[in-house]
Order: structure tokens, then C-alpha cells, then sequence
């Protein structure tokens, strides 16, 4: 059995504010698997995602924060999002989560010093 180092720096949770509710993303496996289930991988969910594609923002979203949702729910992240006067920004920090993901989970250089303005400690919906 390979001995494991633990020398990575884990990125800081990500939050997105959307519709008065503070989704906090985490980048775990769980995370990672159900992007890829949904969206083909990391590479097809961040070009979606990129080019602003409503159900793959929510899928991101609701797969970094922890969610199960039903369509119902889905159906309504995705009216939030087409509805989010800041989808720009939002489009930005789920693009910055997946190049999270695509770094294993782990700070890329320009998070290590990052000073946490997006951080938070629970992971899901608050």
C-alpha cells in the first residue's frame, strides 16, 4: 500500500449568492462525480459554463454545494440563474470552482495566499 502524502494546500469553500440564498461550494469527489455523470467532465461543464448555459451553471451549483434536487428544484435554480441580474458573476465563480476541481481539489498558486473573501466554513445552502 503507497503511503499518502498530505502536502496540498485544499482551495478555500467557494460561496455564490443567488435569489437571497448562499450556496457554498465544496470541491469534493461526490462533487466531481456528479458533474461528470451530468455534464460529460470537468472540460465540457466549464465550456457550458463559460458560454453561460443556464442548466450547467445549475448543475455545478447544485452538485458543489451538496444537493440532491428534485426537477422542481432543479427547474427553479435554473430560473434563478436566467433571472440573476449578476449571471456574469455567478458564471465566474462556478468557472472558478471547476478550475478548482481540475487542480484536484487543491488552491491553485493564486488561491494560497488568497485572504478567504469567498470562503465559508459550512458546505450546501444557507
Amino acid at each position: 500500500m503507497m503511503e499518502k502524502k498530505s502536502e496540498s494546500v485544499v482551495a478555500q469553500t467557494m460561496k455564490v449568492d443567488l435569489a437571497g440564498t448562499s450556496y457554498f461550494l465544496v470541491a469534493n469527489l461526490n462533487a466531481l462525480r456528479g458533474i461528470n455523470a451530468a455534464l460529460g467532465g470537468l472540460a465540457p461543464a466549464f465550456a457550458k459554463v463559460r458560454d453561460l448555459n443556464f442548466d450547467a451553471m445549475a448543475t455545478v451549483l447544485a452538485s458543489a454545494a451538496g444537493m440532491k434536487p428534485s426537477a422542481a428544484e432543479f427547474d427553479g435554480l435554473v430560473k434563478d440563474i436566467w433571472q440573476a441580474e449578476n449571471k456574469a458573476e455567478i458564471g465566474g465563480a462556478l468557472s472558478d470552482y471547476l478550475v478548482v476541481m481540475l487542480n484536484g481539489g487543491r488552491a491553485s498558486n493564486d488561491d494560497a495566499g488568497s485572504d478567504g473573501e469567498n470562503g465559508g466554513s459550512a458546505p450546501g445552502k444557507s
